[in-house]
């Protein structure tokens, strides 16, 4: 008897599955197709009146560099210690756009500066310029207090 209860139950299983997955799952010739509505993406347009001028000659030849195999090593082996850059402090100003008058003028003319907010007062924003030592600062300082119209600057080491 056990037997034919197993039986049984092994075939009402089936049919069972087989109602389930075959003829209650969604048919293919039944189901709507899949559409997708892509929308017309506005191409971009460039600007070409702010460009000076049209640079035809691009020199694409580039001469290799050799690059020693230890340079991972060397270039690991670099502390905040040996940059001893140094700033030249060219003003103060209560404006952060008058700041940024100046160093603008500053960096038209070839050198290289930043604003940073004092640390006493954050609404005054000091022009220096970056030199890589004060010999630097020494041999160009008639120069840069001339464009900034100064008569003389004060030279602080640099702090990252």
């Amino acid at each position: 008897m056990t037997y034919e209860r197993f039986t049984g139950i092994l075939f009402l299983t089936s049919v069972l599955l087989f109602t389930l997955l075959y003829l209650l799952s969604p048919q293919p010739k039944y189901a709507k197709p899949l559409t997708v509505e892509i929308p017309d993406i506005e191409q971009p347009v460039f600007d070409t009146s702010l460009i000076a001028e049209s640079v035809e000659d691009i020199d694409a030849s580039f001469e290799s560099i050799d690059v020693p195999k230890n340079i991972g090593k060397e270039a690991a082996a670099i502390k905040l210690e040996d940059f001893s850059m140094s700033l030249y402090r060219i003003g103060i100003f209560s404006s952060f756009e008058k700041a940024s008058e100046l160093l603008l003028k500053i960096n038209q003319n070839g050198y290289m500066g930043e604003i940073k907010p004092l640390k006493n007062d954050a609404s005054k924003h000091a022009v220096y310029v970056i030199f890589f030592s004060e010999e630097e600062i020494n041999k160009n300082k008639s120069k840069i207090d001339a464009l900034a119209g100064i008569e003389t600057g004060v030279i602080t080491p640099w702090m990252p």
